[in-house]
């Protein structure tokens, strides 16, 4: 059984969010002895790009003029983060979820759906429901207008999605919840229009109890709702250089 770390929401800018995922995921890589899950959200409306993404695709649409905007260390689509809920789980290979990448993907999803479901979400895993929608004829730019068949959808709308980054030792895998409707992204649809209001930190901390129940996991070493409390120093200073050398830095951005 692993122990594991819980972070609980906080926000903060896009490179700070980035630089502690990947911080993290070089702690778990380095001693693959425990889970570690954060939560947080965004201090201003960013948009992230999938790691494999053209920036140009970004810099061609007028509406992502004059705003933050990153690239992540995951793949995937664009993320427009205004209203949504992020999670970020840190799992060494050992584990056995992480034997396939779609086998963490399913055995996350699935912690989400019970919780979703808790709050009378009717939310199902996109390959077992009916489709609503036609299958995009290309690649779309935003993620959340992709289709996957481990996406989370309530009436056709894709509510949860997920990426990863996978080491020697550990994986990363982050995701979001569109809880709320973005006015700049008004043909992506959240659960405030769905269903309703859902506090975001209700929310996870609902997500995190089940995620330890389900993979029985130990006692939680840290439960915090400050993001560098008890972190440890080589942590703390491992974010910041992330933070400050490469996801604030238009050579990483702009790299494709």
């Amino acid at each position: 059984m692993f122990p594991i770390r819980i972070l609980e929401p906080q926000s903060a800018d896009g490179p700070w969010n980035m630089g502690l995922d990947l911080a993290l995921l070089d702690a778990v890589d380095a001693d693959p002895s425990f889970v570690v899950l954060r939560f947080y959200q965004w201090a201003e409306p960013t948009l992230s790009l999938g790691y494999f993404q053209r920036y140009a695709e970004a810099a061609q649409d007028p509406r992502w003029n004059h705003v933050p905007l990153i690239r992540r260390p995951t793949g995937g689509g664009a993320i427009w983060h205004d209203g949504d809920l992020t999670y970020a789980v840190i799992v060494p290979r050992s584990h056995p979820a992480t034997a396939h990448p779609r086998q963490l993907y399913r055995s996350v999803h699935t912690v989400w759906e019970a919780e979703l479901r808790r709050w009378g979400v009717p939310v199902r895993r996109r390959g077992d429901a009916p489709p609503h929608t036609p299958q995009p004829p290309s690649k779309p730019f935003l993620c959340f207008l992709d289709h996957d068949p481990d996406d989370l959808v309530c009436g056709g709308h894709k509510i949860v999605g997920s990426a990863q980054r996978r080491r020697p030792r550990a994986v990363l895998q982050h995701g979001s919840i569109l809880v709320r409707t973005s006015e700049r992204t008004p043909e992506l649809i959240g659960l405030d229009r769905l269903h309703g209001s859902i506090e975001p930190t209700a929310l996870a901390r609902g997500m995190a109890e089940r995620l330890i129940t389900a993979w029985g996991l130990n006692d939680r070493l840290t439960t915090t709702t400050n993001p560098s409390f008890n972190l440890t120093p080589q942590e703390q200073l491992g974010a910041r250089r992330y933070a400050r050398e490469t996801f604030s830095m238009p050579a990483w951005t702009h790299r494709r």
